[in-house]
């Protein structure tokens, strides 16, 4: 595979295969760590290194300054504002355990220094998605500063194409076998991250199917307790009503009796004053 890619490079460049390279490390994903592979079947490996490097680090000076006002514009646009939320929330995610450290920092300086030096491992880590244009884009959105971010993601390629380098050195001949480990983890790592998406995803499903199963059961609960007090409101006003209507009937009695009590009296007068 090395062996192909060098031959349609010469062909294309010729003895200028070193600006192959460079363009190579500048492609996302691949980078220096698919450019070192590649460089070591047509250069020394100094040069491979240098130029391998220097490609990775040239994107630091356009993604850092362009990147959020860059999806800013995207999102006011209808056909991509998924698409740039999407790719946004990838690299907050990104950032998310190096946010968390400066947050845990009450001292400014060791806040800066924490996100400099968080971009600078993650960077300097020589796995996909973990590169000079991931971690550009992260100290983005931590808001490192552009001076900081180069500076940072420099020093994670160097560190980063050092370790690769050392692996071709010491496996040299065994450049396809490293290429081809290489792109397997690109694909690992993408499968990866839908099989964890789609999981996600399910998971936010069944949450608001129980939340919605919840909440409809409150609400027959709620109802069955309305009916429960409307009806026990009727039985009390019933009783009430049952209540007041017995007291009538015994004032009326008591006002009957009193009545008769008093006929009586006033005919006991009568027949005293006949007498």
């Amino acid at each position: 595979m090395v062996n192909s890619i060098c031959d349609i490079v010469f062909d294309i460049f010729g003895s200028a295969s070193w600006i192959a390279i460079i363009i190579i490390a500048m492609v996302p994903i691949i980078e220096l760590r698919g450019a070192i592979p590649i460089a070591n079947g047509m250069m020394s490996w100094w040069e491979s290194y240098i130029f391998s490097v220097v490609g990775s680090t040239l994107p630091v000076f356009v993604i850092v300054p362009l990147l959020i006002p860059f999806f800013a514009w995207l999102k006011k646009r209808k056909w991509a504002k998924k698409f740039a939320e999407r790719l946004e929330n990838r690299f907050k995610s990104k950032g998310e355990y190096i946010q968390s450290e400066v947050d845990a920092e009450k001292n400014k300086k060791k806040k800066e220094a924490v996100k400099f030096l968080g971009v600078l491992c993650f960077v300097s880590i020589p796995l996909p998605l973990t590169g000079a244009w991931t971690g550009s884009a992260v100290a983005a959105y931590l808001g490192l500063g552009f001076k900081k971010s180069v500076l940072a993601v420099s020093l994670g390629n160097i560190i980063s194409g050092g370790i690769m380098t050392i692996l071709c050195t010491l496996f040299r001949g065994s450049e396809d076998i490293i290429l081809y480990a290489f792109l397997g983890l690109v694909v690992l790592l993408l499968v990866g991250s839908l099989v964890l998406k789609f999981l996600k995803k399910k998971k936010i499903i069944e949450k608001i199917e129980v939340e919605e199963k919840d909440f409809a059961h409150k609400e027959t609960l709620e109802e069955n307790k309305q009916v429960e007090d409307e009806s026990s409101k009727t039985i009390d006003i019933e009783v009430e009503t049952t209540e007041s209507g017995e007291n009538e009937e015994n004032l009326q009695v008591s006002s009957d009796i009193s009545n008769s009590e008093e006929e009586k009296i006033i005919e006991n007068k009568d027949d005293a004053n006949k007498k």
